[in-house]
């Protein structure tokens, strides 16, 4: 979570936490029209340091970006119960396989 109220040299100053995130939630940005903060340039550096970060703008005063981040959560949950699932029927598999080698002993 980047708060516009933050800075956006933020990726270039900790460059760690923005090159191990997968996704960056721009958040306060109903903030906006209020602060000297260019949202773009924060993107750009945070780019800079993970171009393959996504990006999702968030407000939680106007519930901006909160459908979109859901929908991410749960893209993101599929995909580890896919992965799980891969996982449970290789198992099962090399387990009737190493029964069938012991049968036949």
């Amino acid at each position: 979570v980047f708060s516009v109220t933050e800075g956006e040299d933020k990726p270039l100053k900790y460059p760690d936490m923005f090159r191990a995130a997968r996704l960056m939630l721009l958040s306060k940005v109903d903030l906006l029209p209020h602060l000297t903060f260019d949202a773009d340039k924060a993107v750009e550096y945070a780019r800079r340091v993970n171009p393959a970060l996504e990006v999702i703008r968030v407000s939680t005063t106007s519930g901006e970006g909160f459908a979109e981040w859901l929908a991410w959560v749960e893209k993101g949950l599929a995909a580890a119960k896919a992965a799980r699932q891969e996982n449970v029927a290789a198992l099962k598999a090399r387990i009737a396989e190493l029964e069938g080698l012991l049968a036949r002993r």
